[in-house]
């Protein structure tokens, strides 16, 4: 294997050793009862209704009637296993958790039936480290090192050297709502290069700028991202645009606007579909015959049950063959795919290669999950911003926080978009002084806004909002009371603002959604990881920690503040405690901007 391949494989295995880790620690090592309380564990389960779906897999719904006042834990998109005590030394079967409601919900199989120890009851049904990301992003690797020496995308991404590319396209005919550096990365995505690299940071338009140039591109195009929630806001924006888009994925995890452009929806509605329901309802009922049969009888009744299974099967495969053609034709008639960067590895047998790949959100993509895709693409856009989070990892000793555009954007030229339309110019002023090199310019939307404080550090020093200590995370009780009362205040004097107040740690935003329903306001709360490619009128940022030693936790890694702080587009409010916060040199940086822009204010001087 190629030494780079090498390398990032070594760096995989140490995260998924990390992961699992974790997993075995908060779920697998626990007992039973443990496992049954965090509503991730159902038993005794009743299997009530099995059905086909399309491909060779059965959804099954399934029913807890016990223990039904623990809360379910369950979320579409987790991997699950099914095995039963009154068996166990049969091999557990694993599937994918669909959609649930209550103490009942469908699961997913890879399989044409369940097996027959699932007749014999005792079934658990808990959660499974998922393995199978884990498993194609290895494989993922392995195709790309075979691919080496027919991809120049392959080549290109793995040299240590910078490379050039010519950078030849033809010239489009943009409208006047595209500014000169959307229109220079919109002219790249067309042209020839098989790499291209757009940054895109806050409020600069990276959506829409991919967007248009998806609509310029000839050929088939798939367009994937980290996350569901990635994915779907592109998806929505190409619908909007007019473009025939498929999303592939489970439905459960889609946006329900996109219900109606899914692959599964549009697989149910093809005409040819109607054929197959009838040809898998023939074959359940040779399989049902088949079935009757007693375990003692004789060669004549033997060999009647042998050929109502081989007719079953029969059947089976004519609905599978017909299922082809349908999934075929779908994509043959449209122009863009898009899912997440493992997710879409489910179109492979029927669309094995890609004229471009448009991967969003890169500087949040783990590199091995982008290697599922560069290898079957001819050409590569990357977009994203390596100044905003990076991927979630569980080992950050293995490196793969450092991101393949962050890699790319050393080497090969990138294209900055460099206007914001979000923020306040205070606000985007010092995000562009120190984390874009002050190449980041404000457009003349914010002329109609007030220019009252757009920008404030809401000192705490001295107030007596201490932190305290809650399990893992951090709480701050006194500070969010202010906060919320501040937030209530301002919304009875301007009800129709819109506020969000983001706090780094979960225990903090927690108890500011306890207040939030308590009092029953309309307020929203969230972590900065939940709030990523949000944005809002009025932002207060809760940063929760005070104490004598200048202990400021994760937050050291400065992408996060940054992601929060320009979240905000009229006003943002950073309330901490300076005594604490100021020791750090970046957090003394926007104490001082604040100052020199008349936004330090103190707890005291507003609090009535």
């Amino acid at each position: 294997m190629h030494p780079y391949f090498t390398d990032l494989a070594a760096a995989l295995s140490r995260e998924k050793k990390a992961d699992q880790t974790s997993f075995q620690e908060q779920f697998q090592q626990k007992s039973l009862q443990e496992r049954r309380l965090t509503g991730l564990l159902w038993h005794p389960l009743v299997i009530k209704q099995v059905d086909p779906t399309w491909g060779d897999y059965i959804l099954v719904t399934v029913e807890r009637p016990k223990f039904q006042e623990i809360p379910s834990g369950w979320k579409a998109g987790m991997a699950v296993q099914l095995y039963s005590l009154a068996e166990p030394d049969e091999k557990p079967i694993e599937g994918t958790w669909q959609r649930g409601a209550g103490n009942q919900g469908v699961v997913f199989f890879k399989c044409e039936a369940l097996p027959d120890w699932t007749r014999q009851g005792k079934l658990v049904l808990e959660a499974l480290f998922d393995h199978h990301a884990y498993t194609v992003m290895e494989e993922a690797m392995h195709y790309a090192n075979q691919k080496i020496e027919e991809s120049e995308v392959i080549r290109y991404l793995i040299s240590p050297e910078s490379c050039e590319f010519q950078g030849h396209s033809q010239p489009l005919a943009l409208g006047d709502g595209v500014n000169p550096s959307q229109q220079q990365a919109i002219q790249a995505m067309v042209g020839d290069d098989p790499i291209v690299a757009i940054q895109g940071p806050p409020g600069t338009g990276k959506t829409t700028t991919l967007v248009e140039g998806i609509r310029y591109l000839q050929g088939k195009t798939w367009v994937c991202a980290p996350s569901h929630t990635a994915v779907d806001v592109i998806t929505s924006r190409l619908v909007a645009a007019g473009v025939k888009v498929v999303r592939v994925g489970l439905p459960e995890r889609m946006t329900p606007d996109l219900w109606a452009v899914s692959l599964d929806r549009l697989i149910e509605v093809h005409p040819t579909n109607q054929q197959v329901k009838k040809i898998r309802k023939q074959a359940r009922e040779y399989k049902r015959m088949g079935h009757q049969y007693k375990r003692s009888f004789g060669a004549s009744e033997r060999n009647q049950r042998k050929l109502l299974f081989e007719e079953a099967a029969s059947q089976d495969q004519w609905a599978r063959d017909l299922e082809k053609t349908i999934v075929q034709e779908i994509l043959a008639t449209h122009t863009v795919v898009t899912g997440t960067l493992v997710g879409i590895r489910q179109i492979f047998p029927w669309m094995p290669q890609a004229d471009h790949l448009v991967i969003d959100e890169a500087g949040q993509s783990l590199e091995p999950a982008c290697w599922v895709t560069i290898p079957r693409a001819k050409r590569v856009i990357f977009a994203g911003d390596p100044k905003q989070l990076p991927p979630t990892v569980f080992d950050p000793a293995s490196g793969l926080d450092n991101t393949l555009l962050s890699k790319i954007m050393v080497r090969l030229p990138y294209h900055l978009l460099n206007i914001q339309y979000r923020m306040h110019p205070q606000i985007a002023e010092f995000a562009s002084r120190h984390f874009y090199e002050s190449k980041l310019t404000s457009g003349d939307h914010w002329v109609r806004w007030s220019d009252n404080r757009p920008f404030r550090w809401i000192d705490t020093a001295g107030a007596g909002f201490d932190e305290k200590s809650q399990g893992t995370s951090w709480i701050n009780p006194e500070e969010a009371q202010w906060i919320f009362n501040q937030m209530k205040v301002y919304q009875q004097e301007n009800p129709s603002s819109k506020q969000v107040v983001i706090a780094p740690y979960k225990a903090q935003v927690l108890y500011f959604q306890d207040l939030i329903r308590q009092e029953n306001v309309s307020i929203q709360a969230s972590t900065i990881d939940g709030f990523q490619g949000q944005e809002q009128e009025i932002i207060w940022i809760s940063l929760t920690r005070s104490n004598a030693t200048g202990s400021i936790g994760f937050l050291v890694d400065l992408r996060r503040i940054h992601v929060a702080m320009t979240r905000a587009q009229k006003q943002l409010n950073v309330v901490g405690d300076s005594a604490t916060w100021g020791q750090h040199d970046f957090f003394s940086q926007i104490l001082d901007y604040v100052e020199g822009i008349d936004g330090y204010q103190t707890v005291w001087e507003l609090t009535n």
